[in-house]
C-alpha cells in the first residue's frame, strides 16, 4: 500500500463514527447534513468497507464500498463492490490520499473474492488511471409536454396502472427489478436494506418538490414495470427518478401515463437507457431532448474470473493481453475460448490478438462499446481486422448495458 505522510492514518470507521463520516462526505460534495441524511445513510453504510483518512481527529479523506452484485450479459450476476463516498479535503490534496484509499479499497475487494468494482464518477478525469472504464451510458432526457404524444398508429398498452404507496409498491418494484436484471447487464442487486433506503422519502431529498409518486404497470396481477417521480411546483417539471420495465407494453403504458399528467410543462429523466425506444414512439422526436453522458464505470478485479462469468454472443477463441499497473495480479495474456456461449480462460504465453489496458476492458466488458470503436480511438491494439471483428461479435449484447442505480 502507498505510504501516507506522517500524521495521516487510513482506517475503517466504527459505527459510532458514521455521523462524522457522513458530514465529511457532504462537506466534500458541498452538501448540508441534516439528521435525516445521517439516518438514511446509516441504513446502507457498511462500516467495515468504509474508510477515512484521519489527520489527528479530523477526517480529511473518505471512501467506502457497498456489496452490490452486478448483472452480467446472459442473465447471471457477478460479485461486485460499489465504490462511493470518495472525497479529499482541499487542504490535503496531492499527498497520495486518493491513491492510498483506492489501493486499499480494491485490495479489500480482492480479499473478499469480488470479481468487479464499480462506481459513478463525479469527475471523469479521476478514475481511468485506477483501471475503471465507462461501461454504461446514460441519457439526460427531457420532453416538452405541450402537444407531446405518441404516433397515431401506436396502440394503447393493455395493462392497468396503479398509483401506490411505497410500502404497497415495494413487492411489485422488487419483482420488476429482479426481472430487469436478466435483461440488462450492469444493474446492481438491491438487498432489503437498499430497498428500505430507496422507499424512504426524507425531506432533505425533496428540494422543494413533492413527495415521491409511484405507479406500477400490471399485466393482470403480474407487475411488468414501474415509475417513481416527483413534481416541482415552481417550474411545473415532472422529474422521473426511476423507470424500470421488462415488457414493451409496460414501457409504453408508463410513458402514456407520464404524458397524461396535467399541469406539467416538462418531463425530465436523468437516466434513460441509451437505446430507449421512446424517441421512435412519439410523433415529434425533436420534442425529446437527450444528452448522453457516462454512467457506471466498471473495473475488473479478477480478469480471469470476469471473462469466465458472462455469456457470449458468438463462439471463438481470442488471445487477449491485459496491461494493469494498478492491479498487477491481472497483468497477463489470456486465452479466451467460448463454446455455446460459455467461456474458459487460461493464461498463455502466445502472441496477442488484442492488447489493451484494464480501463478499456472495463468499458467493453458489458457490451457498451465495441473493440473496433476502442481500436479506432487507439485504446486497443489488434493483430488483424478479423480478430477485431470476432471480439466485437463475441462481446456484443442484445441490449446496451444500463445501470439505473447511482450510488
Amino acid at each position: 500500500m502507498p505510504t501516507l505522510p506522517d500524521g495521516l492514518q487510513l482506517r475503517a470507521i466504527s459505527e459510532s463514527e458514521i455521523p462524522n463520516f457522513v458530514r465529511a462526505i457532504d462537506l466534500g460534495f458541498g452538501n448540508s447534513t441534516p439528521d435525516s441524511r445521517i439516518e438514511a445513510e446509516t441504513r446502507i453504510i457498511e462500516p467495515d468497507r468504509s474508510f477515512a483518512v484521519f489527520d489527528g481527529e479530523q477526517i480529511v479523506g473518505t471512501i467506502g464500498a457497498q456489496t452490490l452484485p452486478i448483472s452480467l450479459p446472459g442473465g447471471g450476476t457477478g460479485t461486485c463492490g460499489g465504490i462511493a463516498y470518495v472525497t479529499v479535503k482541499p487542504s490535503h490534496r496531492r499527498r497520495g490520499i486518493l491513491t492510498a484509499m483506492m489501493t486499499n479499497q480494491l485490495a479489500q475487494s480482492r480479499e473478499r473474492g469480488e470479481t468487479f468494482s464499480m462506481l459513478w464518477a463525479s469527475e471523469a478525469l479521476i478514475y481511468g488511471r485506477f483501471g475503471f472504464g465507462v461501461a454504461t451510458a446514460t441519457q439526460n432526457a427531457s420532453i416538452q409536454k405541450v402537444d407531446a404524444r405518441f404516433r397515431r398508429d401506436v396502440v394503447d398498452a393493455p395493462g392497468t396502472l396503479k398509483m401506490m404507496s411505497g410500502k404497497a409498491a415495494l413487492p411489485h418494484m422488487q419483482h420488476v427489478w429482479n426481472e430487469a436484471m436478466r435483461i440488462w447487464a450492469g444493474m446492481l442487486e438491491r438487498r432489503e436494506h437498499w430497498w428500505e433506503f430507496k422507499i424512504a422519502d426524507p425531506e432533505h431529498e425533496r428540494h422543494g418538490a413533492t413527495d415521491r409518486y409511484r405507479v406500477v404497470y400490471l399485466n393482470g396481477e403480474v407487475p411488468e414495470g414501474y415509475v417513481v417521480y416527483r413534481i416541482q411546483p415552481d417550474t411545473l417539471e415532472l422529474a422521473v427518478e426511476e423507470l424500470v420495465w421488462v415488457t414493451e407494453d409496460a414501457h409504453k403504458g408508463l410513458w402514456e401515463y407520464l404524458l397524461g399528467v396535467d399541469l406539467v410543462k416538462t418531463i425530465s429523466y436523468w437516466n434513460m437507457t441509451a437505446d430507449d425506444p421512446l424517441q421512435w414512439l412519439v410523433d415529434d422526436a425533436r420534442r425529446l431532448r437527450r444528452v448522453e453522458l457516462d454512467g457506471m464505470w466498471l473495473r475488473l478485479i479478477d480478469v480471469k474470473a470476469a471473462l469466465e462469468s458472462r455469456t457470449y454472443s458468438a463462439d471463438g477463441e481470442l488471445i487477449i493481453k491485459i496491461n494493469d499497473e494498478f492491479c498487477p495480479w491481472n497483468e497477463a495474456t489470456y486465452r479466451l475460448t467460448v463454446e455455446s456461449g460459455k467461456a474458459s480462460v487460461a493464461e498463455v504465453g502466445a502472441a496477442a490478438d488484442l492488447s489493451l489496458n484494464a480501463d478499456a476492458l472495463g468499458a467493453a466488458y458489458l457490451g457498451g462499446v465495441s473493440f473496433s470503436t476502442l481500436e479506432a480511438a487507439m485504446r486497443v491494439e489488434s493483430s488483424s481486422i478479423d480478430r477485431l471483428a470476432l471480439a466485437d461479435a463475441m462481446f456484443r449484447t442484445e441490449r446496451l448495458p444500463w445501470c439505473p442505480e447511482e450510488i
